[in-house]
């Protein structure tokens, strides 16, 4: 008898703890369980947190909203999920989450065997597309475009997005053919399908149509954002082409029309890079100083003082060579060529210092809504509440915005997210880099899954400041992701690279989630390399981003005589911007540890 009062003490007691400790549970406390609940799959249990946020008035019961509804919807509860998605359509019209909602409904009335309306196929249609499902969404869009009911004013853009997945399917002759017709037809996508016109003729090598077809939107629209792109376009046809001097032309009036546009800064690069090709060095000097001068704070300006250096080398002048190499640690830092200057001149950067930067506070800018969400680490959630209102937004205001969604994401783990809100934060420049702390950038540059790299660093004597730096580049040390490609986890394996590592053993692909396997297997790829290059890291990390037989296929036509010569020669943009951001990453590991 005793025993079983005992036990039933024990049940009240914890009864009475649950409810006292709930009393104090705020909406937000509740929002903030519900979101790791949602993360982790845990839909029924979420549905009770999200029902606390939604029964009573506050400035997240939206976003509540919207998190009941897609819950219970991922349980295929849909008469709820339907409830609650139209709840939110219709009382919340205005929130970021409207078009999933509305996509949703739809699939809903697809289940339900209901007819869509053109507006529910089109938005159907846009879905798919939005998932990267283009081999399906072309499929819808196809059928709207035969379809009667389409009115004239939606058959554009139904063309346009027909387009754009046959463009992403590689399929470029069907996607010039289907921008014809959304320009010939007419819609709000007018300029944009002219600008992907012009660039999938390109992928098919129809340089003059596409040199005209960019020449027509400069023309045609010289005051939109696409108008200085379409002059580094006809321009980087020009350099590919060997034609640089035509290409030059178009460099120097994207400079003259669009001086304050980032693109000024590239300009001044390719056209001095293609004196450079040229072996006229002191032209290319020329040109790098110049814009060096009249560019101080462009993304540009490391690149262009670094290669003043080089060029003064070429042309014998080692003490000129070495003041742009200066300026450029003077003036900048944590940038790639920064490094090659300091390493130009033998020297080593500066240990960086632990000091207090204080960034001007913005309070309840952006309304108690954004404050709220922010309070409870969503800053996921608080990120779609100003993502549009932020790009008419004070300079201040947007460096700030973005340095507190930051450090929501790297609090609650989410490194991927933190270091995307530092880069737009760093590329504001509101502040020198010099004045940052080292709290900063070990935040920029930290050390997840140290036990598992410093694991297979010992394993396979290699750098762990390597290790770290590929796995940042590649994955942003985000476990359970796999590329467009195929690609997997953190290290981002292709499977058959996993086999061939494994001898040929069978294994299940969702195994390369795992961070100690995947990590192992990358590290074992990547000392393989380096052996195959003789221990050269630039050509090791150019084969695990392209392949070794292409690094080889490289070696023949460019020498390896000059490092940063051959890197700017990589003929892939991706894997020359990829070997440059590791070797960064390399370098800063090596500095703030």
């Amino acid at each position: 008898m005793s025993d079983r009062l005992l036990r039933f003490g024990i049940v009240l007691i914890v009864m009475f703890l649950f409810i006292w400790i709930s009393n104090f549970f705020t909406i937000g406390d509740y929002y903030q369980h519900g979101k790791i609940l949602f993360k982790n799959k845990q839909y029924e249990k979420a549905i009770k947190s999200f029902e606390k946020v939604v029964q009573k008035k506050s400035y997240i019961k939206d976003y509540a909203l919207y998190y009941l509804a897609e819950s219970y919807f991922q349980l295929k509860d849909n008469k709820n999920a339907e409830e609650n998605f139209k709840k939110l359509t219709k009382e919340y019209p205005k929130n970021p989450f409207i078009e999933k909602a509305e996509f949703r409904i739809v699939q809903i009335a697809l289940e339900k065997g209901e007819k869509l309306s053109v507006q529910q196929q089109f938005i159907q249609a846009v879905g798919i597309y939005e998932e990267r499902n283009y081999g399906p969404a072309s499929v819808k869009f196809e059928e709207l475009i035969r379809s009667t009911s389409v009115p004239i004013s939606m058959k554009g853009e139904v063309y346009h997005y027909l387009a754009l997945c046959q463009y992403f399917l590689r399929k470029y002759t069907s996607a010039t053919y289907n921008f014809g017709k959304a320009i010939q037809i007419g819609s709000s996508y007018q300029t944009k399908s002219l600008w992907w016109q012009a660039m999938s003729y390109q992928k098919l090598l129809a340089y003059k149509t596409a040199i005209n077809l960019y020449q027509y939107v400069y023309t045609k629209y010289p005051k939109s954002d696409l108008a200085p792109q379409a002059l580094v376009a006809i321009a980087k046809i020009y350099t590919e082409l060997k034609q640089y001097n035509y290409a030059n032309i178009y460099y120097e009036k994207l400079r003259n029309n669009y001086p304050e546009s980032n693109l000024s800064g590239e300009s001044y690069w390719q056209e001095a890079w293609n004196n450079y090709l040229k072996n006229d060095y002191q032209g290319a000097c020329n040109l790098f100083t110049e814009g060096c001068k009249k560019l101080p704070n462009n993304i540009y300006s490391e690149a262009l003082y670094f290669w003043a250096g080089k060029s003064a080398r070429k042309i014998n002048k080692p003490e000129l060579a070495e003041n742009y190499f200066r300026k450029a640690i003077i003036t900048y830092d944590h940038n790639y060529y920064v490094y090659r200057s300091a390493q130009a001149l033998g020297i080593k950067l500066k240990a960086i210092k632990n000091k207090e930067v204080s960034l001007n506070k913005i309070g309840n800018y952006w309304g108690r809504k954004y404050s709220t969400l922010l309070k409870q680490k969503a800053f996921d959630d608080a990120w779609l509440e100003v993502k549009e209102r932020i790009l008419t937004a004070d300079v201040q205001v947007k460096a700030q915005t973005y340095m507190e969604l930051a450090q929501a994401a790297y609090e609650t783990g989410y490194i991927l997210d933190n270091l995307e809100f530092i880069e737009k934060f760093l590329h504001l420049k509101t502040i020198s880099v010099k004045e940052l702390p080292l709290a900063f950038w070990q935040q920029y540059y930290p050390r997840p899954f140290l036990r598992e790299i410093t694991v297979a660093t010992r394993k396979y004597s290699l750098e762990k400041e390597l290790l770290l730096a590929l796995i940042r580049e590649e994955s942003k040390f985000t476990k359970d992701i796999v590329s467009n490609a195929g690609a997997y986890g953190l290290m981002q394996l292709m499977p058959a690279t996993a086999k061939s590592l494994l001898k040929g053993q069978e294994f299940e692909h969702e195994k390369l989630y795992e961070a100690r396997f995947n990590v192992d297997l990358g590290a074992k790829y990547l000392k393989g390399l380096l052996k195959q290059f003789n221990n050269n890291k630039i050509l090791a990390l150019a084969a695990y981003n392209a392949g070794p037989h292409r690094v080889n296929a490289w070696l023949k036509k460019v020498p390896f005589t000059d490092e940063d010569e051959w890197i700017e020669q990589i003929p892939y943009g991706e894997t020359r911007n990829y070997v440059k951001r590791v070797l960064r990453s390399y370098w800063e590991y090596q500095r703030l540890y």
